[in-house]
This record gives structure tokens, sequence and C-alpha cells, in this order.
């Protein structure tokens, strides 16, 4: 999620900044629309009937985009179906322009028909199938060899380390992630959020989105990232529908039990990054003249933030 700080700023700049970087794209008229913000602003729009997305981000890591869009134009030539990135009028994947609050960053990809599904509904047919999308990712990232500079790892920062409790978690975590080895088997680019709702299902076809937070990290901290919310009480690798998941995973891509036994640690690591990022997205002071879904948010995400912590020790 992107500081709130730079939300404000944008919700309250020049509509006219979105418009100048949408029309390299060549948009039908009058057909934006805002979907919704985290740690880009989403829009949909049509052009010749169509449906896209724009996807802008401000002050971005123009490289780290650039890494994802090529993951995903090399996924183009397998069988795997992703929102594909489309070209501008001047041939290029990204755009970017100049404003007041700094450099804002587009992006447009494709727009993927089909349905969002919530954990509680899905059935054991289809925790196989999710499984098996994961692993075909993974088995296809595995032959993936662009050289990557953001990663798993890197995420860890001592710099924003502020009290014991913190540095206690910190060192636990950042001690487990050094031991782990790195193979080809193992290590290569990953989704990061292989939640529900970067899933779109048409009939049995797992459709993926939202790869801006994907980097390089072990296969099986993507398993836990994906399946956190079937963890959010207590890690346990016995349940059923964890097995289900492993199952579908299997069929496309090897994963030993040695791998499968980090996955509580890969949690532990997720909720301290969480925890670490949202401290600094969380950049601003709610008084009078606040806007009322901006304090809504502070408040969300101040709760969120002790949660976490909460997890720690």
């Amino acid at each position: 999620m992107m500081k709130l700080s730079v939300m404000k700023n944008f919700f309250e700049m020049e509509k006219t900044y979105v418009y100048q970087l949408l029309e390299r794209w060549g948009p039908d008229k009058d057909s934006l629309r805002f979907l919704r913000a985290s740690s880009n602003f989403i829009f949909t729009f049509e052009k010749e009937g169509e449906k896209y997305i724009l996807r802008i981000t401000p002050e971005g890591d123009w490289e780290k985009i650039n890494q994802e869009l090529l993951f995903l134009s090399y996924l183009k030539d397998h069988p795997v179906t992703v929102n594909q990135p489309v070209q501008s009028y001047e041939g290029n994947l990204i755009e970017s322009i100049h404003t007041p609050m700094g450099a804002l960053h587009g992006v447009v990809v494709q727009f993927l028909q089909g349905n969002l599904k919530e954990i509680e509904e899905l059935n054991d047919e289809e925790y196989v199938l999710w499984g098996e999308a994961l692993g075909n990712l993974h088995h296809l990232s595995r032959l993936y060899h662009e050289k990557e500079t953001s990663t798993l790892i890197n995420l860890l920062s001592p710099i924003t380390v502020q009290d014991a409790l913190e540095q206690k978690e910190y060192d636990k975590v950042s001690v487990h992630l050094n031991s782990l080895k790195r193979t080809s088997q193992n290590y290569g680019r990953i989704h990061f959020d292989f939640e529900l709702d970067n899933l779109i299902w048409a009939g049995k076809e797992v459709q993926i989105i939202d790869f801006e937070g994907s980097l390089s990290g072990w296969f099986a901290a993507d398993i836990a990232f994906a399946l956190r919310d079937l963890f959010s009480n207590d890690v346990d690798l016995s349940n059923k529908n964890f097995q289900l998941f492993i199952q579908g995973y299997r069929t496309k891509m090897e994963i030993s039990e040695e791998e499968i036994n980090h996955i509580p640690m890969f949690i532990r690591f997720h909720n301290y990054v969480t925890y670490d990022h949202l401290k600094q997205v969380v950049d601003v002071q709610i008084n009078e003249e606040t806007p009322e879904w901006l304090a809504g948010l502070v408040n969300k995400l101040e709760q969120k933030i002790e949660g976490y912590r909460a997890t720690f020790g």
C-alpha cells in the first residue's frame, strides 16, 4: 500500500494528469472509471469497445515495474492466463509524466472476464485448482532467467526497527531467511500475493492478475502468502484445505516436506514485513480538516498494525 500522504495528494491533484497518461493508449471518450487505490491507483476504461485496466503508480520504481512486465511478457508464450500489458501508441509498456507530486508511471493491462471467489465459498476441487495454478506458475518461473533486483529478503529492513519487541521479531525472521538455501528447484520469481482477490475464475480456469508485488523468493513462501487467510488463527499444516491445495500444487511442481515445514516462518515473515510497511504508510495526522475517508482509513490501518504486533514474541 502507498503512503497515505501520497494517496491524499493524488486525490487532491488535478485529474488532467490522469487523462494525460491515459491518452497515450487512445481510450474511448468518457470511458474512464476509478476502481480502487492501494499500492497503485486503478482505473478501468474502454478502447474500441474493449475493457482495459489503467494502473498509475506514484513515486514508483520504474525498474521494478519493468521487471514485472518482462515476466508477464515471458508468460505470454506459456500455458497460463495473466492480464498481459498493452503497448501505448508510442510502443511503450510504461508511460511516465511529471507532476507537482512527482513522477506518475502508467501501465495498461488487459481486463480479464470472470468471477472472484471468497475462501469460504471454495469446494474441494477449487482448492486443488488453486494449488495447481500456483504450481504451474512456479514451474514456469523456474525456467525464467532474467536478472532480478527485487528479492524477498530485501523487504527486511533493520533501519525501521524501533523497540526491543520489533528487534526480537526482526532477528528471528531474518536469521531464518538467511539460513535457507536457494536452488533452481525452490527459488525463483514469485507472485507474492496469490490470494483469491487476485484470481479471476472462468469456470475451472484460474486467471491471474496483479503481479505488481512480484519478486524473487522461495516458492514455499508464495504458498504461505497465498494461504495466509486460511492460517489467520493458527498455522496447521494438517488442515484439509491446505492438503488439497498442496495436492493440486504437486500436479505441476515438486515441493518437499522440508520446504513445507518452512511455511509457519514465512507467515511470520509476512506479518512482520506487513507491520513494518504499514507503519510507514500511516504518515498523516488526523485533525478536524482530515477528510472522513482518510480518517477512517488511518483508524483501520492502525488497528491492523496493532494486530500484527500482537503476533510477535
